[in-house]
C-alpha cells in the first residue's frame, strides 16, 4: 500500500500521539494457538495430503487480502474486490467454505464505502483490508476505510455478526489514535485472551511505519494499545505464533535495505520483548506473510522467498519453536506474476488450508495435512 503523506510536523504530532499507551493492561495468553484442531482423534495421517482445491469464480476484476474464519464444522472466508485496490467500488464480500468437500456456498457482497459512510457518519471514500474471529458466539470483523486520501490517513472499523457471518450489524468507527483517528491499518487475525478481550494486530503507515498491537473488549471498546517495532525497521503487518507465556511476532519488512523475515518474543502482559527484533536467513522483500504452529508443534511461514518481487509462493519451517528456520519449497512459481498475502488455517478435521492471491485476479486454495508437513522437514518433497 502506497501511503498518502501528510505534512512531517503533522506525522510527527501524529506519531507521538499514537505512541501514547492506554492505562496498564495485563494480557493473559490461551495456553495454546486457536488453531489447534477441534477433533484430532478424527484425523487420518496414514498418507500425506497436499492437494490443490477449486476456488469460486469471483465477481469482481480484482480481489485481495483472504480472511479466513473457523466456526464450527465451516470456514467463513472475507476478502475485498473491486475493479482495483483503493477504488470508490471496492466492496467486502464473503462466502462459506466446506472443508472436508472443498464445497463453496454462494459469495455475498455485504459492506461497502456508502453503507460504512452512512453507518459511522463519517465521508467514507473507500474501504480495505479486513480481517476478523469467531468468539463469544459473535463473528468480530474489523477493517480499514479511508474518507480523503490514501491507506495512511485509514482507520478502522468493527461489525458484529450474531448469525455466524449471515447478517451484520452496523460499523462501528474505533478510537485509535489521538490526532484525527488516522493511520490504522489491520492485516492477520486477532487472538482470544483467557479473559475474553480480542489481541489485535494493527500498524501504522504515514512517513513512519511501525506494528502495534491493540487489546479490544467485546463490546469494541479499545482498553490497551502497545507499540511492536521501531519506526526505523519498518516492519508492519504482523501475524502471532503463541507460546505458554510468550507471544512471537513476524513482520513484513518494508526497509528494502533489510529484506528478511523479521521477528521478535513477548513475555506474556507485552511488557517488554524478551529478545529482541531479529532478521533471519529467509528473505522477505515488502510482502505479505503468514505464520502457523501446526497440531504437531512445527512453525510455518508462508511468504515470498525473494530478494524483490513476489513471483513465488514459498513455505520455511522451524523446528526449534522459531530459533532457526530452513527454506522448505518454492510452492508456486509465476514469472512477472505476482503471488502475495498468504493466509492460513486449520480446519475441525486438523487437516491445514491456506490462500493466497494470484495477480489478484483470484485466490489460490491449497489443502495438506500434518503428513504432509513431516515430510517437508525431512525433506521428501523434493
Amino acid at each position: 500500500m502506497k501511503p498518502f503523506l501528510i505534512s512531517i510536523p503533522a506525522a510527527l504530532v501524529l506519531l507521538v500521539a499514537t505512541l501514547v499507551l492506554k492505562p496498564v493492561y495485563k494480557v493473559e495468553l490461551p495456553s495454546d494457538t486457536i488453531e489447534i484442531a477441534t477433533e484430532a482423534g478424527a484425523i487420518d495421517q496414514t498418507d500425506s495430503i497436499y492437494e490443490y482445491l477449486q476456488s469460486p469464480e469471483m465477481p469482481t476484476h480484482k480481489v485481495h487480502v483472504f480472511s479466513v474464519i473457523p466456526i464450527d464444522n465451516e470456514l467463513l472466508t472475507i476478502w475485498y474486490g473491486g475493479t482495483k485496490e483503493a477504488r470508490p467500488d471496492v466492496s467486502l464480500y464473503s462466502s462459506r467454505l466446506d472443508p472436508a468437500s472443498g464445497t463453496w456456498g454462494p459469495i455475498n457482497k455485504f459492506k461497502d464505502n456508502l453503507s460504512t459512510g452512512k453507518e459511522t457518519k463519517q465521508f467514507t471514500r473507500l474501504i480495505g483490508n479486513a480481517t476478523g474471529i469467531y468468539a463469544h458466539n459473535k463473528v468480530y470483523l474489523f477493517y480499514v476505510s479511508v474518507g480523503i486520501g490514501g491507506w495512511a490517513v485509514s482507520s478502522l472499523n468493527l461489525i458484529i455478526s450474531e448469525d455466524k457471518g449471515a447478517t451484520w450489524g452496523p460499523a462501528k468507527k474505533l478510537f485509535t489514535s489521538s490526532f484525527f483517528n488516522i493511520s490504522t491499518l489491520v492485516r492477520n487475525p486477532p487472538i482470544l485472551l483467557e479473559n475474553g478481550d480480542l489481541l489485535l494486530p494493527t500498524y501504522f503507515e504515514n512517513g513512519t511505519k511501525f506494528s502495534q498491537a491493540l487489546v479490544v473488549s467485546p463490546n469494541g471498546k479499545i482498553k490497551f494499545q502497545k507499540q511492536l517495532t521501531d519506526p526505523s525497521l519498518e516492519a508492519i503487518q504482523a501475524d502471532f505464533i503463541v507460546q505458554p507465556g510468550k507471544l512471537t511476532g513476524f513482520y513484513r519488512s518494508m526497509n528494502s535495505d533489510i529484506p528478511y523475515l523479521t521477528q521478535n518474543t513477548f513475555a506474556e502482559g507485552l511488557s517488554e520483548a524478551t529478545e529482541s527484533i531479529h532478521h533471519s536467513n529467509i528473505f522477505n522483500a515488502d510482502s505479505g506473510l503468514n505464520a502457523l504452529k501446526t497440531n504437531r508443534g512445527i512453525w510455518l511461514i508462508f511468504y515470498n522467498h525473494q530478494p524483490e518481487g513476489r513471483e513465488s509462493m514459498d513455505v520455511a519451517f522451524s523446528t526449534d519453536q522459531g530459533k532457526s528456520w530452513k527454506h522448505g519449497l518454492q510452492l508456486e512459481h509465476k514469472p512477472r506474476g505476482k503471488l502475495g498475502y498468504p493466509t492460513s488455517v486449520v480446519d475441525h478435521l486438523g487437516n491445514y488450508h491456506l490462500f493466497y492471491t494470484v495477480n489478484r485476479d483470484y485466490f489460490r486454495h491449497i489443502r495438506f495435512n500434518d503428513a504432509w508437513v513431516d515430510k517437508l522437514v525431512l525433506g521428501d518433497l523434493n
